[in-house]
């Protein structure tokens, strides 16, 4: 096993020293970067139905819907399995 002189050893950690510096101020300048960008982007409140006028609130429906949804969204799993794509989409585009 060969040993490394003293002085070699002492440049090389040098060398690794000088590019961990680099490397760290190439980070700080981008964090430094994404804080400025992040303080230009102007702040917005949050939305409160007391913060607007009723008119410029929207409000989700709550009302039944027309159909029974079960009817609507589900399909019997009984009967013909093999239905076809065509019989498929005419039966959806009959309902409309």
């Amino acid at each position: 096993m060969a040993f490394v002189s003293q002085p070699l050893l002492a440049f090389l950690s040098l060398v690794l020293s000088g590019i961990l510096a680099i490397i760290s101020c190439v980070w700080v300048y981008i964090a430094l970067q994404a804080h400025q960008e992040a303080r230009r982007i102007p702040y917005v409140p949050p939305v409160t139905a007391k913060a607007l006028p009723a008119e410029e609130v929207l409000v989700r429906g709550s009302e039944e819907p027309a159909q029974e949804q079960g009817k609507v969204l589900l399909r019997g799993t009984e009967g013909s399995t093999d239905t076809g794509e065509q019989e498929l989409l005419r039966s959806s585009q009959g309902q409309e």
